[in-house]
This record gives structure tokens, C-alpha cells and sequence, in this order.
């Protein structure tokens, strides 16, 4: 096990820098909740047809404070993008947002 010490200071090297979640849904939601709580930097990249029709993961994203953008606007500013879809849609969502970043 870590020493919460360590544990702690971890956070820090992602202050400053831009963290984009791709996914919004029940771990999406909690992750990004956690580390906006560790005072990063949190966004949530969503298909377009998500934002457009204000689906459930747009909501949880905009209902807690959070950034939501289309992927083709979110991913090329981010730092580190992390992929929080359900694992049946990864390869799609994989394949659409790596040409997108930096």
C-alpha cells in the first residue's frame, strides 16, 4: 500500500493541466467529481447527439458544474483524456478521439 503521503502529493502534477473525461455516466461522473475535488482542472468531452438531445450523461456532467463539449472541441486542448465509456463502446470511442489529440 501507498503511505498517504504519497497518495496525497499525486494529484499535484496534474494541477494546472487541462483533464478531459470521455463518458459521463456513473464512473465518469464520480471520477470527474474526484478530481475536481483534488483541485484539477475537469471537463467532459460528449458525442455531439449526447449534447444535442441533452441525454442523461450530458446532464450529470452540466447538473454537477462541469465543462461539456463535443469531443472535436474538448480533446485537442486536453492534457490527459480518460476514457470513461461503457467497455463496449472503447474501441469507437478510442478510434474517434485519438486523431483529436495532441
Amino acid at each position: 500500500f501507498m503511505d498517504r503521503e504519497e497518495f496525497v502529493s499525486e494529484a499535484d502534477y496534474l494541477k494546472g493541466k487541462k483533464v478531459v473525461i470521455v463518458g459521463c455516466g456513473a464512473q465518469g461522473l464520480n471520477q470527474g467529481l474526484n478530481m475536481r475535488d483534488s483541485g484539477l482542472d475537469v471537463s467532459y468531452a460528449l458525442r455531439q447527439a449526447a449534447i444535442d438531445e441533452q441525454r442523461q450523461s450530458f446532464k450529470n456532467a452540466k447538473d454537477n458544474g462541469f465543462e461539456v463539449g463535443s469531443y472535436e472541441t474538448l480533446i485537442p486542448q486536453a492534457d490527459l483524456v480518460v476514457n470513461l465509456t461503457p467497455d463496449k463502446q472503447h474501441t469507437n470511442v478510442v478510434e474517434t478521439v485519438m486523431p483529436l489529440m495532441k
